[in-house]
């Protein structure tokens, strides 16, 4: 009967180590930014789409969405598990997010600059 339970407590210790959970992230700060940054870009762009259908509009998000994790070298269950862990001190995610904000004003001045006749040096009224 003692040699059960030394097993079963054997058995239970390994698994319990054998369980890791990551404690750190894998993506770091600024790029985690960038991605959340292109990622609310995409789903801005998609809404303007004007689909008819809310499943097109979901469908064209997640291609778009795809796309981003690809640049960026991740994928949504790395992404997902990242977000969780800087969402464990909100701090962070909040300066996270404050960089992503910069990165699409950023953005967004370099999207306008690239229009076909655009002269910032001319003002018009």
């Amino acid at each position: 009967m003692y040699n059960i339970g030394i097993k079963i407590a054997l058995i239970w210790l390994i698994s319990l180590f054998s369980c890791k959970s990551e404690t750190t992230p894998t993506i770091d700060r600024t790029k985690m930014a960038h991605i959340l940054g292109d990622l609310h870009w995409i789903e801005a762009k998609v809404s303007r789409f004007n689909f008819r259908n809310q499943d097109s509009t979901k469908v064209a998000f997640r291609e778009l969405e795809k796309e981003v994790y690809k640049k960026y070298n991740t994928d949504s269950v790395t992404f997902n598990k990242n977000y969780d862990l800087y969402a464990k001190d909100k701090a962070v995610l909040m300066a996270i997010y404050a960089d992503a904000e910069k990165y699409l004003e950023q953005k967004k001045i370099k999207k306008k600059n690239e229009k076909p006749g655009n002269n910032t040096h001319i003002q018009r009224d």
